[in-house]
């Protein structure tokens, strides 16, 4: 299968070099982070979930979709994979140590109300691993110079992706995470979005943003609850 709306699966043939190592990249940095108990918060079609179970023998993956959840239980067995809502998760407070949600705060209606239930669920001193695309990425700053366009309009992406609810600036994701309760201790980025960049190995690519998050097309948090 490999691709179920917007989740895919980066070990998938028909999943392009540049999308298979952006995902994982994410996800092996959360590896790295995270630590106890896990949780992770929109798991897709489970790849990273098994990457987190590698290192923490308890991984509790959550999704909306059965389609993905139907892939993830075959393919990326050990996690406990859990249907649900973002906004309204099915845990007690303070039951996990850490929890990875890349890519998923775009996709919910109420994004406060998701980062509070992260906030509950988390242990005092719990780490949040948390990306989102950058609608304030390089390419929509030049075009915002070139053309003049309204800020909201400059930072909308060419194609506006209908999976989205909601796209973020920096200065936007970072004010929702501290008004949440939660301290940031690290931000980073992902690609550049310059044409000649485009050019380069998938890896070089990627990693052009790494340290200037504000100008790169994704942005990876690391934040913790106090």
């Amino acid at each position: 299968m490999g691709k179920v709306e917007e989740r895919l699966d980066p070990f998938a043939g028909n999943v392009s070099r540049i999308q298979a190592f952006i995902h994982l990249q994410r996800y092996r940095y959360a590896q790295k982070e995270a630590k106890g108990m896990v949780l992770d918060l929109g798991c897709g079609l489970g790849y990273g979930s098994k990457i987190l179970y590698r290192t923490h023998n308890f991984v509790v993956s959550l999704d909306i979709s059965d389609k993905a959840l139907s892939y993830a239980r075959i393919k990326y067995r050990g996690p406990i994979y859990v249907r649900g809502d973002a906004q309204m998760l099915p845990f007690k407070n303070e039951s996990f140590d850490s929890v990875v949600a890349l890519e998923i705060i775009e996709h919910v209606d109420n994004n406060a109300q998701m980062l509070k239930e992260v906030f509950r669920v988390l242990k005092r001193k719990g780490t949040l691993i948390l990306s989102a695309p950058n609608v304030a990425h390089l390419g929509n700053r030049i075009k915002r110079l070139l053309f003049r366009r309204n800020l909201i309009k400059a930072y909308a992406y060419t194609q506006k992706n209908p999976y989205h609810k909601h796209e973020y600036t920096p200065k936007q994701l970072t004010r929702l995470l501290k008004s949440t309760g939660f301290i940031i201790e690290k931000r980073w980025g992902q690609i550049l979005t310059l044409p000649l960049i485009g050019k380069l190995p998938p890896r070089l690519r990627v990693n052009t943003g790494h340290f200037l998050p504000e100008f790169s097309l994704h942005i990876v948090y690391k934040a913790r609850k106090p």
